[in-house]
């Protein structure tokens, strides 16, 4: 028996032998399809078949290596953190006990930057002019429940404490076991194309709506693949509620989860989570010590005044690095953010009002006009490679 195979529509149907090796148009779509002998098709399908099968396994297996080698870093990260804790509090009670006992300085590589460039080698770029690593897309916590590196805020806590201010620590602004950080970052890496999409969010939420249309046609290709991969993996992490693709309208239809986190998230909570992610795999590439905290209150001692702090870093044991995010109206917040770091007297270099979707030549004219750098998200990390580079 004999198989008309369509390849246009996939559509199969068995024909008399007489019409072996001819052309027929398909009873389905009716473009032009060839018949073919039904054992040649089969022992093609199962080759094929063997074959995917063969490099399903491999894949499989070369998967499950590198998910080991991951697990074994982490857990190598983990117990060698807490060994240098150790060691760092046996030396300060050395050096409590004999001035002349320094602590030893080091220049050795923490694990996490050998994990970063192990598994994020092609994402990495250096600049020859300044062999500063900079990180175009991704971050190095990706897929990670924990990082020691972020949850290092004892430093920042005394960093404040000496200038009679009080912070408590937001555990929970750190915890990267949830979906926020990895979704965060699919935004910001590509919020030209999903800025439309995020202002429609905004804009439903505000008006109580939980039903959003997306019209595909009004994208190009790549830009629409893009945003349906963001609009999948969003309502698999359960930022929508229903997520269903028309294929013949070509348009995607969502709706909203109107918890308050997802709300909060699309507010502008994913911008803070971005820059955090970002800054932090930065100074991880680039070997820079770190302590960090994120959306904090603190407190001052003396007059009781009260600020939020979005991110804030201690690079090195001593150089603070003090970032607030903005993904709508700023211009009301300079003076805010200028006499504040007066108060903190951090240098205006690392003092940054970073807003998502800023022009690239407003920013650089509104960073001459005040005491603060207006930075957006695409400047950021070429401006810090900058900023270190010029400190070396």
């Amino acid at each position: 028996m004999a198989i008309l195979r369509c390849p246009h529509c996939q559509f199969l149907k068995e024909v008399a032998n007489t019409y072996l090796g001819k052309t027929a148009p398909c009873p389905k779509c009716k473009k032009e399809a060839k018949v073919v002998d039904t054992i040649k098709l089969v022992e093609t399908a199962v080759n094929r078949f063997l074959e995917v099968s063969q490099k399903y396994k491999e894949l499989k297996q070369n998967s499950d290596n590198t998910e080991l080698k991951l697990k074994n870093l982490v857990d190598k990260l983990i117990t060698l953190t807490n060994e240098k804790n150790a060691l760092k509090a046996q030396l300060e009670e050395l050096s409590e006990n004999n001035s002349s006992i320094t602590p030893a300085k080091t220049d050795a590589p923490t694990l996490s930057t050998s994990l970063f460039k192990e598994f994020n080698q092609n994402n990495t770029t250096t600049s020859k002019a300044t062999e500063t690593i900079i990180v175009p897309d991704g971050y190095v916590f990706e897929n990670q429940s924990y990082a020691a590196e972020l949850n290092n805020f004892q430093p920042v806590v005394n960093w404040f404490k000496t200038r009679n201010i009080q912070i408590e620590p937001n555990v929970q602004a750190s915890d990267i076991q949830g979906y926020f950080d990895e979704v965060a970052v699919m935004i910001g890496d590509n919020l030209t194309i999903l800025d439309k999409l995020l202002d429609g969010i905004r804009y439903r939420q505000r008006k109580g709506y939980d039903r959003f249309k997306i019209e595909l046609k009004e994208y190009n290709q790549e830009d629409e693949k893009l945003i349906k991969k963001f609009c999948q993996t969003a309502y698999e992490f359960a930022f929508f509620s229903r997520y269903q693709f028309n294929r013949e309208l070509n348009s995607i239809s969502l709706v909203l989860n109107n918890s308050p986190q997802i709300q909060n998230f699309f507010n502008g909570d994913w911008l803070e989570w971005y820059v955090f992610m970002k800054v932090a795999s930065f100074l991880l590439a680039n070997k820079y010590p770190f302590a960090c905290l994120r959306s904090s209150k603190i407190v001052s001692a003396t007059t009781n005044q009260q600020h939020e702090i979005d991110i804030f870093f201690l690079i090195n044991g001593n150089q603070p690095l003090w970032i607030e995010c903005k993904s709508g109206e700023f211009r009301d917040s300079i003076n805010k953010y200028q006499e504040l770091r007066k108060k903190l007297n951090i240098n205006p270099d690392y003092s940054l009002l970073l807003v998502s979707g800023l022009e690239n030549e407003k920013v650089d004219n509104f960073s001459r006009m005040f005491k603060i750098r207006i930075m957006n998200e695409k400047k950021l990390l070429p401006y810090l490679a900058g900023l270190f580079q010029a400190k070396k």
